[in-house]
């Protein structure tokens, strides 16, 4: 059985058109003023490029979309807002979060403790509703969105090691989480994702296949927030749709294409720490072990390597949309 599509607003298309415009014009000051700042990424150990590269993607992006964002939920109707302003304050707590490692480079241990904690505030709210309310349902629904939350923010930021790859998956991953919400009308905040999506495309010209800018950690925790806050709310609008039909075997079937959609930094994630931990080296000491570095290693170029998890990326996406779209 087939999902029909529902119609988007069309403001919300003319916000993310004035967002692309705004990101891809305003790039320049941006930069000029990450350099001036000293927010910008020194060539060294592990990195190819060989001058001092601004860092002022994320600013990019998120300054851009912010200002539509916001006058996108003055105009929403009903009494679904206050959870609308707190996954924006996440998103901002992440990017900061992101911003001040890009520019004191905070130690793997603090990052990953602000990372719980923030993680730990978002999920009480944002969060999987596998389980029924009840005082055992909610702390499986809390512990599994936890885990969840963790594991794709970071497998989003550990891919940001090659121009444009981290960029251009989060375009990839926001359109896809729009365009499912054209079929589950129940969606709460996906629709806004568009305008992410509009502006990280827009940044990509900047970053791919020369960098002018990289994201940063500010954009790479932001495009790791978008993946993990999407993913956790396409499958609470997929378990509502399948409210009719209750059980455990029912969750895990919604829960699968967006699993697939995950499936490629889920992948790159767990075969870089089983690679550290056969290596005997830290998990969160950085290597050239990534899906990207392999490609490269194997004769592509690094931009034909991104180019290729691309649309490894965009195959897999385009599988989970049609599933969703059957109605499976």
């Amino acid at each position: 059985m087939s999902t029909p599509f529902t119609q988007p607003s069309p403001v919300l298309f003319l916000c993310a058109a004035l967002a692309a415009f705004l990101a891809y014009g305003s790039f320049g000051f941006w930069k000029r003023l990450s350099f001036r700042c000293g927010l910008m990424d020194e060539p060294g150990r592990r990195k190819i490029h060989r001058k001092p590269t601004s860092l002022a993607g994320g600013l990019t992006v998120l300054m851009a979309a912010l200002p539509f964002c916001l006058y996108y939920f003055y105009t929403l109707p009903g009494d679904g807002g206050s959870l609308h302003w707190f996954w924006l304050g996440g998103l901002l707590a992440f990017f900061l979060l992101g911003l001040a490692d890009d520019y004191w480079e905070l130690g793997p241990g603090v990052k990953f403790l602000v990372q719980l904690l923030l993680i730990g505030v978002l999920t009480t709210r944002i969060h999987f509703d596998f389980f029924a309310n009840s005082a055992l349902g909610a702390t499986l629904n809390f512990a599994l969105s936890f885990l969840w939350f963790g594991f794709i923010l970071n497998s989003l930021n550990f891919l940001d090691n090659m121009n444009g790859l981290c960029a251009g998956l989060g375009a990839l991953l926001a359109t896809a989480f729009f365009s499912a919400n054209l079929m589950l009308p129940g969606a709460q905040l996906l629709p806004v994702f568009l305008i992410f999506a509009a502006t990280l495309f827009a940044f990509l010209p900047w970053n791919y296949p020369k960098a002018k800018a990289f994201l940063g950690d500010s954009g790479s925790h932001l495009v790791g927030y978008l993946a993990a806050t999407g993913s956790i709310l396409l499958t609470n609008a997929l378990l509502q749709r399948s409210a009719s039909e209750p059980g455990p075997l029912q969750s895990l079937a919604d829960f699968l294409p967006v699993l697939l959609m995950l499936s490629l930094p889920l992948y790159d994630l767990g075969s870089i720490f089983l690679i550290r931990l056969r290596n005997g080296r830290p998990l969160y000491v950085g290597d050239t072990n990534h899906i990207s570095h392999r490609l490269v290693r194997k004769g592509l170029s690094p931009a034909a390597a991104v180019a290729v998890i691309w649309a490894l990326c965009a195959a897999t996406l385009a599988l989970s949309l049609l599933w969703i779209s059957r109605g499976i």
